[in-house]
């Protein structure tokens, strides 16, 4: 035995692999070898080690030391009960996704009415953005017809419905129609999705109002920069907002900052991306391998972050060019302003998918509408030095606004579409070039 186990120990502290997959092995082999008793004993200093926080040490390193030992518990007959929400925190904070998700699935079926459960499965789901199997979780556990139905609208995209039914079943909640029968997490999902249909039909000055009802920061930082209403975020939102430090928090101080123009405006934004772009990759990190599904948001968040990087160059071309021409008919001639001209050209390239969500195009267009804004404003009084500088912004303004609008109409949002041509341009003619 010891020719054996000595060799597979030197094995083992050579190779991280063959050490997870040793414990893999021999432990479910072991546990079932034990009484009843004795497993029931053993499951809680396995817990217990579980919940230890000197395990952050190997959050990154794969594989890890929790990895292995919650494969060895998922793997093992009888499976020992544990904690929904630990389950939930080391899939997700330990890169062992497929592991928990395995574990609360057969916990689900084994004990159906465990409300905790079922919301830590639902949780997983939605951080790995597998909306449909979060969406079919909670038809199997809702109570109420509305639940079902709305859930099953904003599966097939249809907003409006969907946000009208959650909204009905707010009302009768609040009525006492249900008579205590709903469960409050059932009740919170009935807001939540409320919320999601609104941020599908852009309707920001009810995502902000709500916010400012309730004083949810998270919402008025999402939804007050596009109204836009800078001012009241300026003075009663980033002094007061205690958020949890996400790329989307980075990517809107970012739009704060640049919006500011003050002088330290590019820099404070530039830095704002930098730490974006390092949550970004530490939770692109924390996500399984094979799973694209999931990293289509941070996808769409990284291309937000480039852009912001790119209109802070459109401004400092502008700034830089301004300087060189003295606002004459000497930026008519030379390189200038190549930069800003080759970054909209881009734009007008880079944009999402057609099946993308209405919010995806919104949160992207919208602050290429404001950087627009800047260039239509550097170059107002370019008119008769310089026509094509001076068309510059309009142009391509005009053609962001139409394409948002073509977006809205082909997904079917109609008031979407005529909300967008209505307050996005600003001005009363519209020249559009293809």
């Amino acid at each position: 035995m010891a020719d054996l186990l000595i060799p597979l120990r030197e094995l083992a502290h050579t190779d991280a692999n063959v050490a997870y997959h040793l414990w893999v092995l021999v432990f479910p082999i072991v546990w079932v070898t034990l009484h009843k008793e004795e497993q029931v004993t053993l499951a809680k200093p396995m817990i217990t080690l579980l919940s230890k926080d000197y395990h952050k040490r190997q959050q990154a390193s794969r594989p890890n030391v929790v990895q292995a030992l919650l494969e060895g518990l998922q793997l093992s007959h009888p499976q020992p009960r544990m904690p929904s929400e630990l389950i939930k925190y080391i899939g997700k904070t330990y890169n062992a996704w497929h592991i928990a998700l395995a574990l609360l699935e057969s916990h689900v079926m084994l004990f159906p009415n465990d409300s905790k459960c079922c919301e830590s499965l639902a949780e997983l789901y939605r951080l790995l953005n597998e909306e449909d199997m979060r969406c079919g979780l909670w038809k199997k556990r809702s109570i109420t017809a509305e639940t079902r139905a709305g859930l099953s609208l904003v599966q097939h995209g249809y907003w409006h419905r969907a946000q009208s039914l959650f909204y009905q079943a707010m009302v009768k909640a609040t009525q006492g129609t249900y008579n205590n029968t709903v469960p409050k997490a059932e009740m919170c999902l009935w807001e939540e999705q409320w919320l999601y249909c609104a941020s599908q039909l852009s309707q920001w000055d009810a995502l902000a109002d709500f916010g400012k009802s309730v004083e949810n920061y998270e919402i008025l930082l999402d939804s007050l920069w596009k109204l836009p209403d800078w001012t009241y975020m300026k003075e009663h939102v980033i002094p007061k907002a205690q958020v949890e430090e996400t790329p989307k928090l980075r990517l809107i101080k970012a739009y704060f900052a640049l919006h500011e123009k003050n002088t330290n405006g590019v820099g404070d934004a530039e830095n704002m991306v930098l730490k974006g772009i390092d949550l970004a990759l530490e939770q692109w990190w924390q996500l399984p391998e094979m799973s694209v599904h999931s990293r289509i948001p941070l996808l769409q968040q990284f291309q937000q972050l480039v852009e912001v990087q790119e209109s802070a160059k459109v401004l400092i071309d502008i700034s830089n060019g301004n300087k060189l021409s003295g606002n004459s008919a000497v930026g008519v001639q030379g390189n200038l302003y190549a930069d800003l001209k080759d970054i909209l050209e881009t734009w007008r390239l880079r944009t999402p998918n057609e099946w993308d969500n209405m919010s995806v195009w919104y949160d992207l267009l919208q602050w290429r509408n404001d950087t627009y804004n800047s260039v239509i404003e550097a170059f107002k009084d370019f008119g008769s030095t310089n026509s094509a500088l001076h068309h510059l912004g309009y142009r391509d303004k005009a053609w962001t606004v139409n394409r948002l609008a073509h977006i809205a109409r082909k997904q079917g949002l109609f008031d979407v579409c005529v909300n967008v041509l209505e307050k996005l341009y600003g001005y009363s003619t519209m020249e559009v070039q293809v």
